[in-house]
C-alpha cells in the first residue's frame, strides 16, 4: 500500500529552461509521482519560442547529474526528486544550417547580453529588426561581427561567421554615442574599399585616432579618392589627414597599375580584410570592386 500511495503523491518540480530555445527561463509545476518524463515533454515543448522547430531538436533532462531522455518511461518517483531539486531542460540541435549568436547590446555606457539561434539564410535586415523599437529606429542599429558591419541586403551565410559567434549590437541616438562597444564606431569596416587615416579635429571624439572611411563597392580612381578633401571622418565629417592604409574587404577586386611606364591589371578576391601593398615603383591607377558571387 505504501508504494501505491507514493505513486499518487504530487511532486513539485523546478525546471531550468535553456533561454536560447524557450520563451521563459524557469518553470514551476506539480506532477503526480507516477508520471514520466515522456508525459512531461509535450508540455515542455509548448514553451519553445515560436521560431524554433521542435522536429529539428533533441530534448533531454538533467537531474542530479543524470541525463534523462525526453521519452523516458521511468516514473518520477524512481528518480527521488525532492522539493528544491533543479531539473535542467536541455536541447541538442543540428546546427549544420544554423548559427548560435551571442549578442552584446551596447547603448551609451550600458551593455546587455542575449543569445538565439538563426538559420544561416537569415537576412541581416531581419536580424537588425530584432532590435528595432519605438526608441531605436532601424538606421540607429548597427550589427558588428568583430569590426565588420553586417549589411542589410546580405545574409548570415555571406559572412564567415562560425557556428557560435558574438555579434555586437550598437544602439545609438543622435545625441548619444555608444562608449561600451569593443569596436569604436570610427574603426568599423564595411564591404568594399576602405581608406584609413587620422582625424585631427580637436573637438571630434576620434581626435588623433585612426579612422576608417568606407567607400563601398564600385570603380575608383585612387589618386582622386585618396585626396584628403574627399575623405570625411565618420564621426565629425571633417577631412582626415595622415593617410595610413588602403584596403579591401569582402569583395573581388581588379587593380589597374603602372610600373616602368607599362600598365597592367591584377585581379584578386578578399574574403577578409586585405591591405593593398605594392612596391614603391608601382603606381595604382584604378581599382574596381565587385560583390562576391555565392551559390545559394
Amino acid at each position: 500500500m505504501g508504494c501505491q500511495h507514493s505513486h499518487q503523491t504530487q511532486i513539485p518540480m523546478d525546471l531550468d529552461l535553456d533561454p536560447v530555445y524557450f520563451s521563459q527561463s524557469s518553470l514551476q509545476i506539480r506532477k503526480p509521482s507516477s508520471e514520466t518524463f515522456s508525459n512531461l515533454t509535450p508540455e515542455i515543448i509548448s514553451y519553445l519560442k515560436p521560431n524554433i522547430n521542435y522536429t529539428e531538436l533533441s530534448l533531454y533532462y538533467v537531474c542530479k547529474k543524470s541525463q534523462i531522455p525526453s521519452k523516458s518511461q521511468v516514473p518520477f518517483v524512481d528518480f527521488d526528486i525532492k522539493p528544491g531539486d533543479i531539473i535542467k531542460v536541455r536541447v541538442k540541435e543540428d546546427l549544420s544550417d544554423k548559427v548560435k549568436l551571442h549578442f552584446e547590446i551596447c547603448f551609451g555606457n550600458q551593455v546587455k547580453t542575449s543569445q538565439d539561434v538563426f538559420p544561416v539564410s537569415t537576412q541581416i535586415q531581419a536580424l537588425r529588426r530584432e532590435f528595432v523599437s519605438e526608441k531605436f529606429k532601424e538606421k540607429q542599429v548597427k550589427l558588428l561581427y568583430e569590426d565588420l558591419e553586417l549589411e542589410n541586403e546580405k545574409k548570415l551565410s555571406d559572412y564567415k561567421i562560425p557556428k557560435t559567434a558574438k555579434i555586437t549590437v550598437i544602439l545609438s541616438l543622435p545625441q548619444r554615442r555608444c562608449s561600451r562597444s569593443p569596436t569604436p564606431v570610427w574603426k568599423v569596416k564595411r564591404v568594399g574599399l576602405i581608406i584609413e587615416g587620422t582625424c585631427m579635429e580637436s573637438k571630434c571624439v576620434a581626435f588623433r585616432q585612426r579612422v576608417n572611411v568606407n567607400k563601398g563597392i564600385g570603380f575608383f580612381d585612387l589618386w582622386v579618392e585618396t585626396n584628403e578633401r574627399r575623405l570625411p571622418c565618420p564621426m565629425c565629417s571633417n577631412s582626415i589627414s595622415k593617410l595610413s592604409h588602403v584596403g579591401v574587404l569582402g569583395c573581388s577586386y581588379k587593380l589597374v597599375c603602372r610600373k616602368n611606364g607599362q600598365d597592367f591589371s591584377n585581379e584578386k578576391v578578399a574574403e577578409e580584410y586585405q591591405s593593398i601593398h605594392l612596391d614603391p615603383e608601382m603606381e595604382i591607377l584604378q581599382v574596381e570592386l565587385f560583390a562576391i558571387q555565392r551559390d545559394n
